[in-house]
């Protein structure tokens, strides 16, 4: 049901009573305005409520997964290594470029 259904009708009855008077339309806008609110939240308090528990069970089965004690490795054999390598550097030397000093850039004239 809409909100502005709800305060219409409750208007509606408010006004059938005979108390219809400015204090009495604002209280009942505050009090519709709280409960507005409230109830707005259960449905976004349950959505994560089940992101909470997602994310709790996925904590837990990576902390109950087995310990890693081996790391792997190439294997070597007669000091060539296996094909099953999917890269491998030998005697790879690695260098960063040298960046040139600001004084030595050419200048713009």
């Amino acid at each position: 049901m809409s909100p502005i259904l709800a305060y219409c009708g409750s208007f509606v009855f408010l006004g059938l009573g005979g108390s219809l008077n400015a204090a009495n339309v604002f209280a009942a806008l505050v009090v519709f305005q709280g409960f507005r609110v409230s109830l707005i939240m259960i449905p976004a308090s349950l959505v994560y409520w089940a992101q909470i528990q997602v994310s709790l069970r996925r904590v837990a089965d990576f902390l109950l997964q087995p310990e890693v004690t081996a790391i792997a490795s190439i294997p070597v054999v007669d000091g060539v290594y296996s094909s099953r390598a999917a890269l491998i550097f030998d005697s790879a030397v690695f260098k960063w470029h040298a960046l040139k000093s600001v004084e030595s850039a050419p200048k713009d004239s």
